[in-house]
């Protein structure tokens, strides 16, 4: 009994055929008809056996002829299904090996493989679905020829019905893609989006296609669930990543769904909305000295009134767990699409602040957090500021992400569209001038005075060859922004600047605010007011690291080393004093905030953001570390460092000594799984004669016998010359 209910339906399902046969019912139970069951070879096989035993003549003869005769048809059924549970079986083991086949480095293989997966999916052989869903990852592929085999694969399983009309075909291939967007992990979707831009680019999806995924969307289609126009509205989303204009030609029908009355219902449907509209914007950067002029809406359009409609009005459902994504998701919207994003967000932040000061009337006291009036002046002056008003922790963390999203998207708006735009009309203005200074030219030469301007055009000419015109422009127009950045969207009197002093309170403060969300969402906004300016940021680091060191949630401490990491891209002076207490994380006691500190200095090390020093051996002892997914990170970050130069070993005589030391180092047996690993990578002759003679040197001042130990170990893994 235990065995079965651990088998397959294929398999199940043949034992109780099996089971029938050899058991039976009862007596009068009719057998299986082997027409049923059994392929036309062996039925025809069966038929002839049956024809020649029913050649005896007395009645006697026939009935014996005819009970051989079924008990060699059961016989043949019998082996069948035994060679069909067999066969189940086997495929039942490969499948998982196959799915390992399909990451291999021999093209052939994968080729292979995905020709497998497609026939098994064809024939309804159970599990081939993994097979299929993790085919998608190939669609990034370097390999032109894997590439064009997964698509040619998904053409064929997917986009390839038969029978019915046109209609009815284009309505299967809609289902058919849908149901891949059903159950995806974020990385699937990711590889599904570029597998429909693919075939978009490729014109394998026709527009019938996308029109029917239009009318799904609206619910325009009898019997279309929510969950399924969902699904239409991310491949909508999807498909426009290579052609804008699938959405751009819809974006009234979008805002009309999406962020109206459904969106109000559905906060997932809203933030999928958003994703398609951000397609809207394009996905490269535009190229430099391209005029064309960036894609936006006017402040007052629908699009950003129905969100912020949403987003107002759903802030006090705390039930809802997705109205930080939406809210995030439809911030990116307004300043990519938005004429003035600042008055659109603006509004937002004001809405969701009257929601919060309005909330402490409904809400019940265990619920409530203490906010001081501070936070009050983006809607008034107190009046008295010693009052304390109460509200809702939930509540007031939405209104904190928001705000610290917001001032990480103004940065950005900035730095990438404000700083584009300013290039933009420059480009556009010495354009004009060099069209009017060849007119003026022209007339010039035509009279006597022209030799002193000659002299004037000289000059300039010169400058515009070493490119020092158009970079002094640029070094204007970065101070410019710099210095917007620095003055005037986190600190100063505005918006933004009036609710720091909250975040501030919040983070300085566990005691009073102990709720666990509001904690996270405020150390994750100012890190966020930081990344803006420099000054807020040197002020408030210190309290930024003390949240990493002793915030007693793991996913506030691995958020806030996230954070540090961009902060050491953005400010690496500021950063660069803290950087022991970056690589102490790496002893933190969750798996989380271990593997994300080690990520972050793994990009900051190999992007040379960070210089490596005595530290990394912190890093190196990571490789022995409980969880496997960390041991292999850190490899994998010495095989990465091990290609710049010689910066491995320049690091191995500290390394030894450090990981050797009784007080800080490791155990004797991780010391030795450590230093194979990296003595791998000493190759030259010269590098291992100059560490035999660093280590020799280290054994007088050695203190232990187990350091002593070490240093012998190390000397035993060096291949040792004449003069070694």
């Amino acid at each position: 009994g235990e065995d079965a209910s651990k088998l397959l339906p294929d398999q199940r399902n043949l034992l109780e055929i099996l089971e029938d046969i050899f058991v039976g019912t009862s007596l009068d139970a009719p057998l299986p008809n082997p027409e049923e069951v059994l392929p036309a070879s062996l039925q025809e096989g069966s038929t002839e056996e049956g024809g020649s035993e029913g050649t005896v003549t007395t009645a006697q003869g026939d009935k014996e002829g005819g009970v051989v005769n079924e008990v060699s048809k059961q016989q043949v059924i019998v082996q069948y299904l035994k060679d069909s549970v067999n066969f189940a079986t086997q495929m039942q083991r490969a499948i998982p090996i196959l799915c390992q086949l399909l990451g291999s480095k021999a093209t052939s293989d994968i080729l292979e493989t995905v020709e497998f997966f497609v026939s098994a999916f064809e024939f309804g052989l159970a599990g081939a679905m993994e097979g299929v869903r993790r085919m998608l990852v190939l669609i990034w592929s370097g390999e032109k020829a894997v590439k064009e085999a997964v698509v040619e694969a998904y053409k064929r399983l997917y986009l390839n019905p038969t029978g019915g009309n046109l209609r009815s075909r284009n309505l299967a291939v809609v289902k058919n893609l849908t149901a891949l967007t059903v159950g995806a992990t974020v990385g699937e979707l990711t590889s599904l989006e570029e597998l429909i831009c693919e075939l978009v680019r490729s014109s394998l999806l026709s527009p019938g296609v996308v029109t029917l995924l239009w009318e799904r969307f609206a619910l325009k289609i009898q019997g279309t669930t929510a969950e399924d126009s969902r699904g239409a509205l991310l491949l909508l989303g999807m498909a426009a990543g290579a052609e804008a204009d699938i959405v751009r030609s819809n974006v009234d029908v979008l805002v009309q769904e999406g962020l109206g009355p459904r969106g109000h219902e559905d906060l997932n449907l809203a933030r999928d909305t958003c994703t398609a509209l951000l397609k809207l914007g394009g996905q490269k950067k535009r190229k430099a000295g391209s005029h064309e002029e960036p894609f936006r809406f006017p402040a007052d359009h629908d699009m950003f009134t129905g969100l912020a409609d949403i987003l107002v009005k759903g802030v006090e459902n705390l039930s809802n767990p997705y109205w930080v994504p939406l809210m995030e998701q439809g911030l990116n919207v307004v300043y990519k699409l938005s004429e003035n994003p600042d008055v659109v967000i603006g509004n937002i932040i004001k809405g969701v602040a009257a929601v919060v000061l309005q909330a402490r009337e409904a809400e019940s006291p265990e619920k409530q957090a203490q906010e001081p009036e501070s936070g009050e002046t983006q809607e008034e002056p107190p009046a008295s500021p010693t009052k304390v008003i109460t509200c809702s922790s939930g509540v007031l963390s939405r209104l904190l992400a928001l705000a610290g999203h917001c001032a990480l998207r103004q940065l950005v708006h900035l730095d990438v569209a404000v700083s584009g735009e300013l290039k933009r009309h420059r480009a556009l203005q010495e354009e004009r001038n060099n069209k009017a200074g060849k007119k003026g030219l022209t007339s010039a030469n035509n009279t006597p005075s022209s030799t002193p301007a000659g002299k004037g055009k000289d000059e300039m000419s010169m400058e515009d060859e070493m490119g020092l015109a158009g970079a002094s422009a640029d070094d204007a127009e970065a101070e410019y922004i710099r210095k917007i950045c620095e003055m005037e969207v986190v600190t100063g009197s505005n918006l933004l600047a009036l609710l720091a002093p909250v975040i501030v309170t919040v983070c300085s403060n566990p005691i009073m605010f102990p709720h666990p969300q509001l904690r996270a969402t405020a150390s994750l906004a100012l890190a966020k007011y930081m990344l803006v300016s420099a000054e807020f940021c040197e002020a408030h680091l210190q309290l930024l690291f003390t949240i990493l060191e002793k915030a007693p949630q793991p996913i506030i401490r691995a958020n806030t080393i996230i954070a540090l990491g961009d902060l050491s891209f953005r400010f690496p002076n500021l950063i660069e004093p803290w950087t022991p207490n970056l690589y102490a994380r790496l002893r933190d006691d969750s798996a989380h905030v271990r593997k994300n500190t080690l990520m972050v200095l793994t990009h900051l090390i190999l992007n040379d953001m960070l210089k490596v020093k005595g530290y990394i051996s912190d890093m190196a002892a990571c490789m022995v570390d409980e969880v496997s997914g960390i041991a292999d990170l850190a490899k994998l970050f010495f095989l990465e460092l091990s290609k710049k130069g010689n910066a491995i070993y320049n690091i191995m005589p500290d390394m030894v000594s450090r990981l050797s030391d009784p007080e800080c180092g490791v155990s004797e047996e991780h010391f030795r799984t450590i230093m194979k690993y990296l003595f791998s990578f000493i190759q030259k002759d010269k590098q291992s004669e100059s560490l035999v003679e660093k280590l020799c040197h280290r054994f007088r001042a050695t203190r232990t016998e187990r350091q002593a130990r070490d240093l012998a170990f190390c000397l035993s893994l060096l291949s040792l010359s004449e003069k070694g």
